[in-house]
């Protein structure tokens, strides 16, 4: 039960932490207002983590197998599908819904590496010509508060359709997860 708590917990910051996201995109205006973004944009990918981190302690519970084990093989994307097929012999599961939260938790996973080990994650618009990185925008037009306030306003419209994406990322995992939530509790149940 304590797995599935953490679990139904960490996708409901996930949730939160798209909509603070999606707020912050609708008020951006100045160089703080950048760097909120910037900070919710890593809370995003924070949360992904923690949120497929708990999953694997939830399966690994599930399993009934050393819990170290497999949290170890679900973690390696290569190693999932061994690890789900293990899975699917100790436990009456759906399986399906199950891959589809993986796939988008997997690339989540991915991109906070990216931005953890390799390069900040940055946030960028089309300006018609070109893509200009968002804080770019703060410095190249600090002196210039008519055309930083065009700019800001074009970038939060762009900026808009990625917290849209965002937020069907989260129902998609809401979504899947749920359903392979239920697949377990019914066959437990029966």
């Amino acid at each position: 039960m304590a797995h599935w708590g953490e679990l139904g917990h960490a996708l409901i910051r996930l949730k939160f932490s798209v909509s603070e996201f999606e707020r912050g995109m609708s008020n951006l205006k100045d160089l703080h207002s950048i760097l909120r973004l910037h900070y919710q944009l890593q809370n995003y990918h924070t949360s992904s983590y923690e949120l497929a981190e708990r999953l694997f302690s939830f399966l690994a519970s599930l399993s009934g197998e050393v819990s170290k084990t497999t949290k170890r093989m679900l973690r390696d994307p290569s190693q999932q599908q061994k690890a789900l097929a293990s899975l699917r012999k100790t436990v009456n599961v759906s399986i399906t819904p199950l891959k589809r939260v993986l796939r988008v938790l997997n690339d989540d996973t991915e991109l906070r590496h990216i931005n953890t080990h390799k390069t900040f994650i940055r946030l960028a618009f089309n300006d018609g010509y070109q893509w200009v990185d968002i804080e770019d925008i703060w410095w190249d037009l600090e002196e210039n508060a008519a055309a930083m306030q065009r700019a800001f306003k074009a970038a939060s419209r762009q900026g808009m359709r990625l917290a849209k994406e965002y937020k069907s990322r989260t129902e998609y995992i809401d979504k899947n997860l749920n359903v392979f939530l239920v697949s377990h509790h019914t066959c437990n149940v029966v």
